[in-house]
Formats: C-alpha cells, sequence, structure tokens
C-alpha cells in the first residue's frame, strides 16, 4: 500500500504549505457556522446553502492543490499568498501603531511614494522628508 501511495504522488505538490493550511482553516469555519446554524435554526436557508457549496469548492480546491502536477504554479499560489497575507499584517500593524500612538505622533502618507511617516504632534508647519523617496512636502504637525 506505501508503494502505491508513493508512486501516485510522485511528481505531485503533495505539500501542506501555508495557502493550504489557510484553505483548511476557511473550509473548517465555514462548515462549523452551517452546520451550527443548521443545528441550532433548524432551518435550510439559501445563505446556508451558499455557505456550504463555498465550503465545498475551498475543500475541492485544496485536493486540487494538493494532487496537482503543476508544482510550480502551486508555489506561486503560495507565493502570492504570503505576500497578500504580509501586506494585510503590515496595514494591521500601522493601524494598531496609529490608534496606539495617536497622542504623541502623526503620521503622514508622502504623496509621492506613499510611504507613511511618523512626526511628532506640536511641532507647527514642518517640512518632512521621506525616508524612503528623499522627496519633501509640507505639513502641519
Amino acid at each position: 500500500m506505501k508503494k502505491w501511495v508513493n508512486q501516485f504522488m510522485y511528481g505531485r505538490y503533495g505539500r501542506f504549505d501555508q495557502f493550504n493550511m489557510f484553505l483548511l482553516l476557511i473550509y473548517g469555519i465555514l462548515f462549523i457556522i452551517f452546520t451550527l446554524f443548521e443545528v441550532i435554526l433548524n432551518t435550510k436557508s439559501v445563505f446556508f446553502e451558499c455557505l456550504r457549496f463555498l465550503s465545498y469548492f475551498i475543500i475541492y480546491y485544496y485536493m486540487f492543490r494538493f494532487f496537482s502536477k503543476n508544482i510550480y504554479k502551486r508555489i506561486e499560489e503560495n507565493n502570492a499568498y504570503i505576500r497578500w497575507h504580509q501586506h494585510n499584517l503590515s496595514i494591521i500593524h500601522l493601524y494598531k501603531n496609529k490608534w496606539i500612538y495617536r497622542k504623541q505622533y502623526h503620521y503622514f502618507k508622502c504623496p509621492y511614494c506613499h510611504q507613511y511617516s511618523k512626526v511628532p504632534r506640536g511641532r507647527g508647519l514642518i517640512t518632512i522628508t521621506c525616508p524612503h523617496c528623499k522627496k519633501q512636502f509640507d505639513r502641519k504637525a
């Protein structure tokens, strides 16, 4: 049996990467939601049927990725997911810091490269030099 599985999986992706983990997590959450609501409400609505369809689509896509022979495409998908995830984490981190330090600092977005700069409050009209693109712009802190 082990030999047959090894032969079947030879040349297939078969990895449990970050994107597959995310797909399984979303599937589990959706499955629990529509199962609990069906038991609690004892009803079958269109909304829960859509959730069921979406969860089945997600698990089928997970299995497609797992058994795919196009390994490079699956690696590209995982890398794209990692970039998307890191981008969202950096946005969450920025807004968390903006909230924590809202009384001490202003956060200004560079009009050229759209990077954020942190400037102490109460300085009046100042010229800010962007640390990323080195261009200057004026703002009231």
